[in-house]
């Protein structure tokens, strides 16, 4: 018996709902022509799971199959998909943030639980929140949004190497302010977050930084030297030969001016970061 055109309309509108939910109502046209060419809606189904869109859209399946994991029904994957933007949504990230198909399609090819998940994203609110606000205000300087940091926080080992080290040297000229360092400049900040990796903020090398830049203006300014914010940062944390140089020479006219005692010498320099 010949499909009516009534019963091809009510089987379209029964799949175009289920593309719809999908997030897959560029595949609608597609539909229409599987019906006409007589399909059932339950081959329809199948034969859609097997297209390009279907296969990004629940990519995280592929990563599962690959993995020897169970694919996922297209309810299950968007429930845990639900679940993980409830996380998101409660924790106030910011909306457009770790709230897409393609956000979520490496936890759950991982199999990630939300539980999982959660614990994650709490983690990344209180590092955003505690940051210093010298910190966030070189962030905001350096065009780093809210989505960055949080970005940076969920996963350092995937986020993009640039918006790292942006943050690394945002969060570390607001340290060194902080500590009384004055404003290093963004491209001595830029050249150690690129160096030092994770010892960018290390805790006793930002004190040091800021004890030598006080120190080292006061006998720049009395010897005719310069070793400022800039060089007291690339000496600490690059271990600058020019930097340390100048150090050394301030360190020496200091010594034979008051008697052996110098504030700036190499002692001071005990607790620089090593990369």
């Amino acid at each position: 018996m010949a499909r009516t055109v009534h019963a091809d309309d009510d089987a379209f509108e029964v799949l175009r709902i289920t593309l719809r939910n999908w997030g897959l109502k560029s595949l609608y046209d597609d539909v229409r022509k599987l019906l006409e060419e007589g399909f059932t809606e339950d081959r329809i189904v199948l034969e859609l799971q097997e297209t390009k869109e279907y296969k990004a859209r629940f990519r995280g399946n592929e990563i599962r199959r690959n993995a020897g994991l169970a694919v996922l029904s297209p309810a299950e994957y968007l429930s845990v998909e639900a679940g993980y933007r409830q996380i998101m949504e409660s924790a106030g990230l910011p909306k457009g943030f770790y709230d897409s198909p393609d956000d979520y399609a490496d936890w759950i090819g991982k199999n990630v639980a939300p539980t999982e998940v959660k614990a994650r994203v709490d983690a990344a609110v209180n590092f955003v929140s505690q940051a210093p606000a010298e910190s966030r205000r070189f962030m905001n300087l350096q065009g780093l949004s809210e989505g960055d940091l949080y970005a940076y926080a969920l996963d350092q080992k995937k986020t993009d190497r640039m918006v790292t080290e942006r943050f690394r040297a945002a969060e570390l000229g607001g340290r060194l302010a902080q500590a009384g360092a004055g404003d290093v400049s963004d491209r001595t900040l830029s050249q150690i977050a690129a160096v030092a990796g994770e010892n960018t903020t290390n805790r006793e090398a930002v004190q040091a930084a800021a004890r030598l830049t006080e120190r080292g203006s006061l006998l720049g300014s009395i010897y005719g030297e310069r070793y400022d914010q800039d060089v007291a940062a690339r000496d600490v944390f690059l271990q600058d030969v020019q930097a340390g140089n100048v150090r050394k020479r301030l360190a020496s006219q200091e010594r034979a001016a008051f008697g052996g005692q110098t504030g700036i010498g190499d002692k001071s320099l005990n607790t620089r970061t090593r990369t």
